[in-house]
């Protein structure tokens, strides 16, 4: 057999020796090609009779029976040189046998290498504004034998692997066995959803670094609004508390991305950026000094976070139960005014928040977060906000201001006797009209409290800021920098509430009559348990963190880089505040769309905030977001690397995937049940894959026909991939 590669494509290895089926072919390769000669490498074929070009997925790769390469030029020289010798025809032939044998070693035998090729697709060329762009449509037929299999031109790929993305396309990494071409995601197509899934040391958290710090580095490309989320679990990404020596935390490429990217990055420069520390408030003393002592591990953070990245402004803010700190390191701590706080959320310092469960709950939440049994709680709650002014569209606006009430309510009723329910609504109505009177005469609000809410209970402790709270209630909803002092309670009191001409000043006193006599109706048991079960959740939210303040906080999350940090110093059950925060994530966003808003949400070790087996708030918020979330510009990351213990309701809405090494058979299965574009192919290649190797498919990726083996780029500063 004889083969002149010289005559052929540079690329040229082989040739197509059957055609099996219209996307199944058998070829040949005669010539070293060792990134052919690999399950899962792409091959171009050239059909020169029809002038057609394919591209093949290599599926299997096999020896057959060894054959010479002879050069016919020496054996022609070998054949006369023997003519003149006078040797006869039969010793020629003896000769000829000879060199051939393989046991003299005098030829070259080579075994041929077989090719089972899958047509991916045909390669054709469109006219654009750029010149002509190739694609891969399906092929109009299917390649002949003695077409050329060849190694795939690198512009040909790079090409159909960019198409019509251009500079906003993400950058994993490189195709594992073409390298040098790029493998890029489309973000705008991160609407459907991404899961990015594979044991512990496969690469996982790196490749999503990778994905969300080129999101935030190419923003700008991709949408005028918006941001990037990323609940982080271990401090990994943030590089607070667990930082493992040699691998980049994702906030060092965000704080200097010119050290790690030659992209502009102007967004990333100026969008605001911020660290949330949600934290359990219930799992803190009630004394003040607890507080300042939390207030120190913060001061901490930010001193750590100021010696990294000292030219840039660090400043903690802490939502706490006796007031609101702004924190400049562990020993510089100050109690600011709610007018401040709103200032620093506002600024585009690396803000530092620590916050707790806010002032303003579902009704389901407070029932989800009460010990109480009382299968008349959430009636109770839902009629008491209702009738008092506090509820909002299913949303309790100051739990607070509730517990204020109902707990002064159920002491006056245990001194006043419990048929004495008139008696102590209209009690408590009139000491609210005298408070009232007094404020609008000059009367410092909390002095107002004090003299007549303390009045009412001999003296006993008064919540003055569940009080102040309600009595301010227009203003906190509507202006989160306005601070609740005399001049502030006043305007409040004189604002239209809920009803144009009658003012908050007026309806207060009478609304808080109907909701006492509403609740104490309950009965003595039952107003009980209600009064235990408010009082339970009122010690987990912060009085501070109102609902318009809350607002402002997730307005920063959605629109800058935020890291949801949930590792130490975050402490005590904080998945409730997962799901709050989820669900004012989802309404800001769905609030301020307008058709140019893109933010990428990632949720690391999604499994237990969406777990399979149970029902919790946090999964009902993901599903929410999961489903509905496409419409308002929210692009959700799930990372796993326990697919089969995520919600199969949640994954399935992941559209798009990228896998990893995984050798569970469960969370095969459930991969391949629950991804869509997850191949049976695909699955069964993942146990074989290296540390830092993906399969890349789905929508996001540019060319679905192509399936995608890539070498995931980790985060190196620009200087440690110089050779």
């Amino acid at each position: 057999m004889s083969v002149q590669s010289s005559q052929q494509s540079p690329g040229f290895v082989g040739y197509v020796v059957e055609v099996s089926s219209y996307t199944e072919l058998r070829a040949h390769v005669y010539l070293q090609a060792p990134r052919l000669l690999r399950y899962g490498a792409i091959a171009h074929v050239q059909d020169h009779g029809s002038n057609r070009q394919y591209l093949a997925l290599v599926v299997d790769v096999s020896e057959r029976n060894p054959v010479p390469l002879v050069n016919q030029q020496a054996m022609q020289d070998l054949y006369e040189s023997l003519l003149q010798q006078g040797a006869t025809l039969q010793q020629i032939h003896q000769a000829i046998q000879q060199l051939l044998s393989p046991s003299q070693g005098l030829v070259r035998w080579t075994s041929v290498r077989e090719l089972r090729l899958r047509v991916l697709g045909q390669v054709t060329f469109g006219k654009t504004s750029s010149g002509l762009q190739p694609r891969l449509t399906l092929p109009e037929e299917p390649p002949r034998p003695l077409s050329t299999v060849e190694e795939p031109p690198q512009g040909l790929l790079q090409q159909l692997l960019s198409r019509g993305i251009g500079p906003r396309g993400l950058e994993l990494g490189e195709l594992a066995y073409n390298p040098g071409v790029n493998v890029v995601i489309d973000p705008l197509r991160l609407n459907m959803h991404l899961a990015v899934l594979g044991q512990t040391g496969s690469g996982k958290s790196e490749t999503v670094k990778r994905l969300a710090a080129e999101y935030a580095w190419r923003k700008e490309y991709i949408a005028r609004r918006g941001g990037v989320i990323v609940f982080d679990v271990s401090g990994e990404y943030s590089g607070i508390t667990y930082q493992p020596p040699g691998v980049v935390p994702l906030l060092d490429a965000v704080m200097n991305p010119a050290s790690y990217t030659q992209l502009p990055a102007q967004w990333l420069r100026h969008a605001p950026k911020t660290i949330l520390i949600p934290y359990d408030l219930s799992s803190i003393s009630l004394y003040r000094q607890a507080e300042w002592r939390y207030a120190s591990e913060i001061g901490l953070v930010v001193e750590d976070l100021r010696r990294r990245y000292g030219g840039y402004g660090v400043v903690g803010l802490l939502y706490a139960r006796h007031g609101v700190y702004r924190i400049d390191g562990r020993n510089s701590i100050a109690s600011i005014s709610r007018g401040q706080a709103a200032a620093l959320l506002a600024s585009n310092a690396l803000l530092i928040v620590a916050a707790p469960l806010p002032d303003s709950l579902g009704v389901g939440e407070m029932v989800e977060l009460s010990p109480t049994k009382s299968e008349y709680y959430e009636v109770a709650v839902s009629d008491i906000t209702d009738l008092l002014g506090v509820l909002d569209i299913g949303i309790v606006v100051s739990v607070s201001a509730l517990a204020g009430v109902v707990s002064v309510a159920w002491r006056l009723q245990r001194q006043y006797g419990s048929r004495a329910v008139d008696q102590v609504a209209t009690s408590l109505a009139n000491a609210v009209k005298d408070m009232i009177s007094n404020i609008l005469r000059g009367v410092p609000p909390e002095q107002a409290i004090r003299s007549r809410i303390g009045g009412l209970l001999s003296g006993s402790f008064v919540n003055v800021r569940a009080w102040l709270n309600l009595l301010a209630l227009p203003l906190i909803q509507e202006r989160p920098d306005a601070n609740l002092d005399l001049a502030g309670v006043q305007a409040a009191l004189q604002r239209a509430y809920p009803f144009p001409g009658l003012t908050w000043m007026e309806y207060l006193p009478q609304s808080l009559k109907h909701a006492v006599q509403g609740y104490l109706s309950y009965g003595g048991g039952t107003a009980g348990a209600v009064a235990r079960g408010i009082r339970r959740v009122e010690r987990m939210v912060s009085p501070f963190l109102d609902v318009s303040q809350y607002r402002m906080l997730a307005e920063r999350l959605v629109s800058g880089f935020s890291v949801v940090h949930l590792a130490r110093p975050s402490r005590g059950e904080v998945s409730p505040h997962v799901a709050r925060l989820l669900g004012e994530l989802f309404s800001v966003a769905s609030a301020s769309y307008a058709g140019d808003h893109h933010t990428l949400l990632v949720v690391e070790e999604a499994h237990n905030l969406a777990p399979a087996d149970s029902d919790t708030a946090s999964k009902r918020a993901l599903l929410r977001i999961a489903r509905e979330g496409r419409k308002w510009g929210l692009s959700l990351v799930l990372v796993s690397q326990r697919p089969g213990f995520i919600d199969p309701g949640i994954l399935s809405q992941a559209s798009s995937l990228v896998a990893l090494r995984i050798t569970n058979p469960d969370d095969l299965s459930s991969l391949r049940r629950g991804v869509e574009s997850a191949t049976q192919e695909a699955v069964e290649r993942l146990p074989d894959l290296d540390p830092g190797q993906a399969i890349v498919s789905g929508p996001a990726a540019p060319e679905r026909r192509i399936p995608l083996l890539v070498h995931i780029n980790m985060l190196r500063p620009l200087q440690a991939r110089a050779p």
